[in-house]
């Protein structure tokens, strides 16, 4: 019972389902550092290794892991449109941060979830606020999530 409740207590905070231990068993074979985290498609948190044990961090408001910089930045990474949360953002279906066949869905300022385009091969286009073959909002064309961990509505 007890870990049902972090694991909702949890996905809550970032959007999938996903436990600290799972993200620091990544740690074991890598050097100390900051690293993507794999158990959550939220963009503002990372894996921080030390030592070989993980813990996840989340970036401060307004700021997303960039992983090939391997850091916090301010808004998203380089030849992404995407979005990081829903402040000050109208309603509706916004194409994620960092992966292009992913959208969020923002209602009243706060973020619900995560979506992804049903139809295989398929990707957000922000300008036509849905999925299609070929998007002209998102230059990341090649980075999808990988299709076991998404959780949906």
């Amino acid at each position: 019972m007890n870990k049902l409740l972090v694991c909702l207590l949890l996905c809550a905070t970032i959007v999938a389902c996903c436990t600290a231990s799972r993200c620091a068993e990544d740690c074991s074979r890598r050097r100390d550092g900051d690293y993507a985290c794999k158990c959550t498609y939220d963009c503002r948190f990372y894996l921080q290794c030390r030592r070989g044990r993980g813990h996840i961090r989340r970036c401060r408001h307004g700021m997303f892991f960039d992983s090939d910089r391997r850091r916090c930045i301010n808004g998203c990474p380089t030849g992404s449109n995407g979005i990081i949360d829903c402040y000050n953002r109208p309603d509706g279906h916004w194409q994620h941060c960092c992966y292009c066949d992913l959208y969020a869905s923002c209602a009243n300022g706060g973020m619900f979830f995560h979506r992804r385009c049903e139809v295989g091969g398929t990707v957000w286009d922000d300008a036509e606020h849905k999925c299609l073959g070929k998007s002209c909002t998102c230059r990341r064309e090649h980075r999808f999530y990988p299709l076991h961990t998404i959780m949906t509505p």
